[in-house]
Parts: C-alpha cells; structure tokens; sequence
C-alpha cells in the first residue's frame, strides 16, 4: 500500500498460499508458498509443500529458489540483500542460508524446533531462538560457517526462549522469554559486550510477536495481552475471551508507555523508518479472524485506518 492508499495486489492468492514476504534492499521479494507448477487433486497428500519463491523487481512472475519435501518458511534477506536465509521444517528444524537466487545453499543450525531468527546489521551473523530436547536458548552462527556456534543464552527446562532480535547497532539481542508454568511471557534484552540481560517488559503482561527495535537501538515496540482471560459459554458453545492486546513501547532506561487504550485487539506493531510513525494490526475483538491496517503517531495519536481486510496472521513492513 502507499502513502495515497493505493493497493497493489503482488500475488494472487486463489488457489495458493503465500506467506512470510520479506523485501531485500533493492526491492526484491522472496516468500514461502504451497503452489505448485501442475495442481491436481491428491486424496492421499497428508501435508502441503511450502516452498521458498522470489519476485524480481520488475513485478515478473515468482520462480521457485528452494525446493524439498519438507517445508520451507520464513524467508529473510541478509541486511545487503545477497543472501537469504531460511527454516527448514522437516523431523527436525534447520536453518539454511542460500545465495539470493537460490544457488550455494549451506545449513548453518539443527534443532528440534526453530522459533525465530534475525540477522546481525552487518549480516554476518544470524541469532536464532532453538530448543534442543527440553533445553532451549539462543544461538550465534556465522553465514558462512567460518566461526564456531555461540550459544548466547541458555534457559532452563522450565522455560522456553521463542524470539531473537538483534539490534539495530548490533550491540544486543532482544528475546522473548516463554514459561511453561502459565507465567507471564516476557521480553528482555542481552547486551553482547558484557553479557548483561535486562528485563523491558512491566509486570503481567503477555508478550506476542517478536519486539520491532527504534533506528537508535535505544526503545523496543511490541504487542501484549493485558488481563486476559478467556471462559467456554455453554450457551454459545464458544470460548469468550476477555481483555485486550495493546501496544508499548518501553526504553533501556526502563519507563514504558502504553499506547492503545480500546478494548481490542492491537497486534503486529512496527516503526516507520523515521521512527515518527507506527503501522499496526486493529480489530475490535480478541478472536476477530478479519484485521485492519492502521497507523498512528509514536505517541499514540493521530489514528487513521488504511485497509480494513487483512487476515490474523500477517505480518507488517515499512518501505523505504
């Protein structure tokens, strides 16, 4: 979408899904999609292929870059644009990095599951949240497998550690921290020169999706359920959930602000790349499976709705 409001439908999406687009520096878009070259009906196919697809600039037709049985997600260019990397979803979770057209394709980790990953600014390296049987952490790889593994943090068996985020100067990663015991999910952030953490996020919040990190490296934006609850009504044979997921943004020097005050639904935050304006998902309900894309100031002002069908599970990003 553009700043005039004009869509521009990339993909068509009747027969397929296209999930996870990334954009690459000069304007290319890679994704992940169940199409397929010759569709026909399978009655015995028990899973679906999702496979790794790139767009030119030039808006031409997606050719298929990475191909297996298994499934291929999450595509993400290198901050450069050279290389992609990628999860491989298979018995086990690798994470592959391959040229920008698909070619010289290495695996870079192994675990049982992959939950995120983000590249280093300078895109050298890549942290990646992991779980290896009942332990999981964040792992440091180099992109080209020229520097041993670095395991950055370790948690315990009663937690699990689902995101990594690098910064935008390179100097931390920030993680979302998941306990298994119903406790709240928490953010924090790893400071790399001295191996300090520091917990950003305020009491009884639920952190959601991975934090969106300021141009300065200095405030974190992120989406959590505040006193939320949900009950099964023998009436409407559903559950009802109650509360909210709102929108903060809270500093290193440790003062947070809210940012949302409506009873909904308000996902998926990310900044502008003036940092002046913050694009987000709205709904008037906790379990709306329809979303808006809506901006507002960095203080929370200035609300305009830009596009009011776009399904739970995207995600958003600025263009330059």
């Amino acid at each position: 979408m553009s700043e005039s409001g004009e869509v521009r439908k990339i993909t068509e999406n009747i027969r397929w899904r296209d999930l996870d687009a990334d954009m690459s520096v000069d304007g290319r878009l890679v994704f992940s999609s169940n199409r397929e070259d010759n569709p026909r009906m399978d009655l015995n196919r028990t899973s679906e292929d999702f496979n790794i697809h790139l767009i030119e600039r030039d808006g031409s037709e997606p050719k298929k870059i990475a191909s297996s049985r298994d499934r291929e997600l999450k595509p993400r260019f290198s901050p450069d644009g050279r290389n992609i990397a990628v999860i491989r979803s298979g018995t086990r979770h690798r994470l592959l990095v391959a040229d920008a057209d698909g070619k010289g394709e290495r695996a870079l980790a192994e675990a049982d599951e992959i939950y995120d990953f983000s590249w280093s600014p300078d895109g050298r390296r890549i942290a990646l949240a992991r779980r290896v049987g009942e332990e999981s952490g964040i792992l440091v790889v180099s992109d080209d497998n020229s520097e041993p593994p670095l395991q950055l943090k370790n948690a315990s068996q009663a937690l699990r550690i689902v995101s990594a985020r690098w910064s935008p100067d390179g100097g931390k990663v920030a993680y979302i921290v998941h306990p298994l015991n119903g406790e709240s999910r928490q953010l924090w952030v790893r400071y790399l020169d001295s191996g300090r953490e520091q917990r950003i996020s305020p009491e009884n919040l639920q952190i959601q999706q991975p934090p969106d990190w300021s141009a300065d490296g200095r405030r974190l934006l992120y989406a959590a359920l505040a006193d939320y609850r949900f009950h099964y009504d023998e009436g409407a044979h559903r559950k009802v959930y109650e509360g909210a997921m709102h929108i903060y943004i809270s500093d290193l020097e440790g003062n947070h602000r809210q940012l949302t005050s409506r009873k909904a639904l308000h996902k998926a935050p990310v900044f502008s790349p003036d940092g002046r304006r913050i694009a987000f998902l709205y709904a008037p309900e906790l379990d709306s499976r329809q979303l808006s894309l809506r901006t507002m100031d960095r203080d929370g002002g200035n609300e305009n709705e830009w596009f009011g069908s776009v399904t739970r599970n995207s995600n958003l990003r600025w263009v330059q």
